[in-house]
């Protein structure tokens, strides 16, 4: 090594050395005067929190009472960490268990969308990007081995007078809980190892999961589409009004679904147990497979044909900038696929207090949650 190299190589460790004397020392100094030094606030449990409010100006305050609100689209990606999304809270925001304030990248646009990643690792909090170098500061390494030590978890508080619409969350190996969501959102969850568990979500226009390992519990709810993808995931769906479509595709684990409705008139249903058992209304049937077309003939909003030929012409003409697809009926549907496992299906009596006409729908579901899902159910 040349001689330079080990001089600098010396200066950078006495630097390095120093910054930690003197991180050292404004600690002990802001426990003295009772002040926080870092945004983690330790708690009584033994916990660390960092808490960020969303939806607000730089520098503003949070008001329960403020209906300004410009969050519209949320992505919450993490590795090793369980997330929670809580509707009906009093403020918007998100609570990080056990991170330091590098230990996550934090992006709010001006277009509403923000998004949460990972960053755990000294290497992930030390990255250089096309904007600089990502790094909070060296008294965020300090403590790192004991947060390290720690579960980490994260909650997300939404209010019901939120813009939020739209929330995607992905999580590597943790759980997924969704409860109490009252206001209209598109919602996209996919884990790779661990169970999802969503209850006490209406207005929502569409839920699509996706998990590999683990199990996947939908209740209490009403959706306007639900789509399922499982690897070895089992899928249980009970007390859950879905107002338009059903498809749950499983390649190695049990299905459980509970159909809001004594029978399925007016569902187009494909259900198949492909290597495995089907029991339908506690009866196994000896082929495990279910197909039939419910939908009626025509669409019963259709309007009476005019038995005028010249006036049908001139209302055809009229109506030649029409989307062709406002003439098209489509029914109610029930896909379910399972290669290998069990499928378990119950009509069971309607949920009293049920809200699936008031579906309105997310960012991409809005039109079709507010227009057909009352009148089709």
């Amino acid at each position: 090594m040349r001689p330079t190299s080990v001089i600098f190589l010396i200066i950078s460790v006495l630097v390095a050395c120093l910054g930690v004397m003197l991180c050292l020392g404004a600690v002990s100094m802001a426990e003295e005067r009772g002040e926080e030094l870092f945004a983690t606030v330790k708690q009584e449990d033994g916990s660390y929190l960092i808490t960020k409010y969303f939806g607000l100006a730089e520098g503003e305050e949070p008001d329960p009472s403020s209906s300004k609100n410009d969050t519209k689209k949320m992505e919450l990606i993490f590795e090793n960490v369980d997330v929670t999304i809580k509707g009906g809270s009093e403020v918007n925001k998100i609570e990080f268990y056990n991170f330091t304030d590098g230990m996550f990248s934090y992006k709010a646009s001006v277009g509403g969308a923000l998004t949460v990643e990972d960053l755990n690792g000294v290497m992930k909090m030390i990255s250089f990007g096309t904007s600089g170098i990502n790094f909070k500061g060296f008294r965020n390494l300090l403590f790192y081995h004991e947060y390290n030590k720690l579960d980490r978890k994260v909650i997300v508080y939404v209010t019901d007078e939120s813009n939020v619409n739209n929330i995607k969350c992905s999580v590597k190996n943790g759980n997924i809980t969704v409860e109490d969501m009252g206001r209209p959102c598109d919602f996209t969850l996919t884990a790779e190892e661990g169970d999802m568990k969503i209850s006490g979500i209406y207005k929502t226009s569409s839920l699509s999961v996706e998990a590999k390992r683990g199990s996947v519990t939908i209740t209490d709810s009403s959706l306007y589409e639900l789509s399922v993808k499982s690897d070895s995931a089992s899928v249980d769906v009970r007390k859950t009004d879905i107002v338009k479509t059903t498809e749950i595709a499983v390649k190695n684990a049990d299905v459980r679904y509970d159909h809001e409705g004594l029978t399925f008139d007016g569902y187009d249903v494909d259900i198949k147990a492909l290597d495995g058992k089907l029991t339908y209304n506690e009866n196994v049937l000896l082929v495990p497979e279910i197909v039939f077309d419910g939908a009626p003939d025509e669409d019963p909003n259709k309007q009476p044909e005019d038995g005028d030929e010249d006036k049908k012409d001139e209302d055809k003409k009229e109506d030649e900038t029409t989307s062709y697809l406002d003439d098209v009926y489509v029914p109610n549907s029930v896909k379910i696929v399972c290669e290998k496992g069990n499928v378990t299906v119950n009509n069971v009596e309607p949920k009293q207090n049920n809200v699936n006409t008031d579906v309105n729908g997310g960012e991409n579901g809005g039109e079709n949650g507010g227009e057909n899902g009352g009148e089709e159910n």
